[in-house]
């Protein structure tokens, strides 16, 4: 059952909230929710990881920065957020807890009783109704991703060019991955362009690769050319102590310098046979 909790529209002028980085706001909200199934406690960092989809890292580095504004605090041996039993009305230990319906009649039961007593069967009918409406719309909103997405992703991720040490990406490139397949992207097509852009990028410096999640989520999938093959420079390559080789050293009345394949590259096959096109 999903459970309601209370977000004050103060939070609009509160500076310690309106100053932090998107992401960390999104941290701050996505923790209110965890403390409302945990009675006003957030879990350790590795299921806090879990359930906010992201690395414990990043995480770590949220929680420094929500400790430092004072938005959360460590009480009794666990994170809380700060004044959380003030904000709220939590429930009695072991009491079930409050459905739309009932926090609606104890509402206007406060405002007006008589009002209450008259509308009740009418507000459990729609209590019921809107239950129902409600379980179907979390149906569709939290269906269940698609068979072999987690696989795709894997396939992508290390199709993908890495960026170099310290790239703690893999978080929200697999979110961008889950957002470009519910937008109706093929994940074999976004495999094969993130294949093309390594081929395109190899050996460039780190800023001028794009991390996966923003490849991702400015959809460049769909404008990755295919990579070819670098063109074959002009000339037939010979190796060194050939036939031919010695041929062009007698040519040459000097050898030719060698490369890292141990060889070079010349003009034709032989002295005097015609060049080959490139």
């Amino acid at each position: 059952m999903s459970l309601w909790f209370k977000i004050h529209d103060d939070a609009l002028d509160d500076p310690r909230l309106q100053r932090l980085a998107p992401a960390t706001f999104r941290t701050w909200f996505n923790l209110l929710c965890v403390a409302s199934r945990n009675g006003g406690r957030l879990p350790d960092i590795a299921e806090l990881a879990w359930l906010l989809r992201c690395g414990k890292n990043p995480l770590a580095r949220r929680l420094d920065e929500l400790r430092s504004a004072g938005l959360i605090e460590e009480r009794d041996g666990a994170l809380r957020p700060v004044k959380w039993e003030r904000r709220q009305t939590l429930r009695e230990a072991g009491e079930e807890p409050l459905s739309g319906s009932e926090r609606t009649r104890r509402w206007r039961d406060r405002r007006d009783p008589a009002v209450t007593q008259r509308d009740e069967e009418t507000s459990h009918g729609d209590a019921r109704l809107t239950g129902d409406r409600e379980q179907d719309q979390d149906q569709e909103s939290f269906s269940a991703p698609a068979a072999g997405a987690s696989d795709r992703f894997q396939e992508f991720w290390s199709a993908f060019p890495k960026r170099g040490a310290g790239d703690d990406a893999e978080a929200p490139a697999r979110a961008a991955f889950g957002k470009a397949l519910a937008k109706g992207a093929d994940a074999g097509t976004i495999i094969a362009a993130a294949k093309a852009y390594a081929a395109a990028v190899a050996g460039r410096e780190r800023r001028f690769v794009a991390s996966a999640a923003r490849w991702l989520s400015e959809e460049r999938y769909h404008a990755t050319p295919a990579a070819t093959p670098p063109a074959e420079p002009p000339g037939v390559w010979v190796k060194q102590g050939s036939a031919e080789w010695l041929a062009w050293t007698a040519y040459r009345g000097r050898s030719a310098p060698l490369d890292a394949r141990g060889g070079w590259r010349f003009p034709s096959l032989t002295p005097g046979a015609a060049p080959l096109a490139a």
